[in-house]
């Protein structure tokens, strides 16, 4: 995150009741329950990994390291050489931070 954006950021103040907070994390109480259209979108978290992952790659990040943001275990890797990528992925992590759009 950029520091800039950091340093705007300001804490939410709001009293909500448990019941409003479920409201916000269940898509499946929004809307108009006949019409379900809505909850067929694809904006859901697979979209959003795989979204994430084109980021990286069309900003240079390679593929590896992508995989690596993401959480994926790197196949045929040693411990020894994933020590090396967990070194060198700041640096790819940093080509991020200034294309971010937030």
């Amino acid at each position: 995150m950029p520091a800039e954006f950091a340093k705007k950021l300001k804490p939410l103040k709001q009293n909500l009741q448990y019941a409003a907070w479920q409201n916000r994390i269940m898509p499946k109480r929004w809307g108009n329950r006949t019409n379900q259209k809505w909850i067929r979108c694809r904006v859901d978290s697979n979209a959003l990994r795989k979204w994430f992952e084109n980021f990286c790659l069309e900003n240079g990040v390679e593929y590896e390291f992508a995989e690596y943001f993401m959480g994926h275990s790197l196949k045929g890797m040693g411990a020894r050489h994933y020590a090396q990528m967990r070194k060198l992925s700041w640096d790819r992590y940093r080509k991020l931070l200034d294309k971010f759009p937030i």
